[in-house]
């Protein structure tokens, strides 16, 4: 919590040095929150991070993210997760059911690329192209350019944020939408 309290200082007095700095820690914070025995302190985490920051910031979308990858609904404590679930703040649920989508349509483009990998490889070998590595290179690099990870950095210049777009995806908030979409 005082990691986030720390960033939302450095939000409410326009800190951009000290906010990324923070950055640096706060999605390492976050995962480790997002455990069973930790989930009155993620609920609480993330209850004040919704109250606090605007909804374009990239902590929230961090937040989201995160709940997505790696909080497992166990059978172990359901009445926990229940409770929990019941008291996120519900802004944070409609963006995480549109994180699961997006997930879900990125393993199906996946699958999808995978195949049509693995058909060209075929045909290339059938062939005895030449050339064939060179062309299974522009498919991997085709299909990784789609699921490039995403980043969290709150970069300072748009020569930091465009070297960086060339490795990860950088999320673009929609107001109308009140969402976060990485592209």
């Amino acid at each position: 919590m005082t990691l986030l309290k720390a960033y939302i200082f450095g939000d409410r007095f326009i800190a951009p040095l000290f906010r990324a700095a923070v950055m640096v820690e706060l999605p390492g914070c976050i995962r480790d929150m997002v455990d069973i025995d930790h989930i009155s302190s993620f609920v609480l985490f993330a209850q004040h991070a919704h109250a606090n920051l605007h909804p374009d910031s990239i902590v929230l979308q961090c937040l989201i993210d995160t709940v997505c990858r790696c909080w497992s609904y166990t059978t172990e404590k359901p009445g926990v997760a229940r409770l929990a679930l019941q008291q996120l703040p519900p802004a944070m649920l409609c963006r995480t059911i549109e994180v699961f989508s997006d997930m879900r349509v990125a393993k199906e483009e996946a699958a999808k690329t995978k195949e049509s990998r693995e058909v060209t490889l075929a045909a290339l070998l059938a062939k005895k192209e030449p050339c064939f590595r060179q062309k299974m290179q522009k498919v991997t690099v085709a299909a990784n350019m789609k699921l490039r990870p995403r980043c969290y950095k709150e970069h300072l210049t748009d020569d930091e944020k465009t070297t960086c777009s060339l490795h990860r995806k950088h999320m673009v908030y929609d107001k109308d939408a009140d969402f976060g979409f990485f592209k």
